[in-house]
């Protein structure tokens, strides 16, 4: 899974130099610790696909920061932005005493008094990534890894089976690009699915022709939408020797959070079926065998 790795620091406040004099009222035992980040193990970006923009450390932008505890919000959707000396601060501080926090991060704005953080995407545009960390040490560095919430759909490889020519082949899902995601329990309450098909191969004007038993692979799809199963229609003309006929065929696959899920072949076998209505000519062939007969011949003298 492509993730970004964010450093929770708690940096060292000035120490309040004990004072000499007599004060009016309690002196405070300490400063309060900015709570800042830092940005490490930058990702190369060439590992990302084209679609969306991709995030990484470089392009993140604002970091969305929310801190809960037992009790409720700490404080929600703080911009954390990066700094001169290359830590990102929100203007937040760590209380004296341990406040027990948990922090939900995102470069999108977190759902406001969730009952636990979530980000609602409503549309597959922005490359949105998240990260939980439930149980931080206090005033102590600590670890946030953002993981990309979206999956993506990369080159599709179709193939006819032997013996066979396949023409104007198409396949189209009905992709789902909205939906609520929970930084708690990782997972999706998917949206509703487009009213209308995407194309993963060919389109919808034109298809693609493969020679006899012949294959092809798409570019990269670039297509970004919500994890998990969606049903796949191709619609093709096969053809072999007298016998064509136009076909549909549907497959389930699952595309998973994280990935740019490619479609392939298994051990390069076809992944076109062959048509069960084609009827090959055929003979049933009999030699009958020879009769026995007898001849009488009546001979005339000549």
């Amino acid at each position: 899974m492509k993730t970004k790795t964010l450093l929770l620091l708690s940096l060292a406040g000035t120490t309040l130099a004990a004072a000499c004099q007599k004060t009016v009222g309690p002196a405070l035992e300490k400063a309060s610790r900015e709570i800042t980040f830092g940005v490490a193990g930058d990702r190369n970006p060439d590992i990302f696909t084209k679609g969306a923009t991709p995030v990484i450390n470089g392009n993140l932008g604002t970091l969305y920061v929310s801190a809960i505890t037992a009790s409720g919000y700490a404080f929600q959707n703080i911009g954390f932005t990066p700094g001169g000396d290359g830590k990102w601060k929100g203007g937040k501080y760590w209380p004296v005493t341990n406040p027990g926090y948990s922090f939900a991060a995102s470069n999108v704005s977190l759902v406001a008094d969730s009952a636990q953080p979530s980000v609602q995407v409503n549309d597959a545009e922005t490359d949105a990534v998240v990260a939980y960390l439930a149980n931080p040490d206090f005033n102590a560095e600590n670890t946030l890894t953002l993981q990309h919430i979206f999956a993506q759909v990369g080159t599709v490889t179709l193939k006819a089976p032997d013996g066979f020519t396949v023409t104007n082949l198409k396949l189209k899902l009905r992709p789902i690009i909205q939906g609520t995601y929970n930084l708690v329990t990782n997972t999706w309450t998917p949206g509703s699915a487009l009213a209308y098909d995407v194309y993963i191969f060919g389109s919808a004007g034109s298809g693609v022709d493969l020679g006899e038993g012949g294959s092809h692979t798409s570019p990269d799809n670039d297509l970004w939408l919500v994890p998990g199963s969606y049903e796949l229609t191709a619609t093709y003309t096969i053809s072999k020797d007298a016998f064509s006929n136009t076909k549909t065929a549907t497959a389930s696959v699952t595309f998973a959070q994280g990935y740019n899920n490619h479609i392939g072949l298994s051990s390069g076998a076809s992944n076109i079926p062959s048509p069960g209505d084609i009827q090959e000519l055929s003979f049933t062939v009999t030699v009958t065998d020879w009769d026995e007969q007898n001849v009488t011949a009546s001979f005339t003298e000549q």
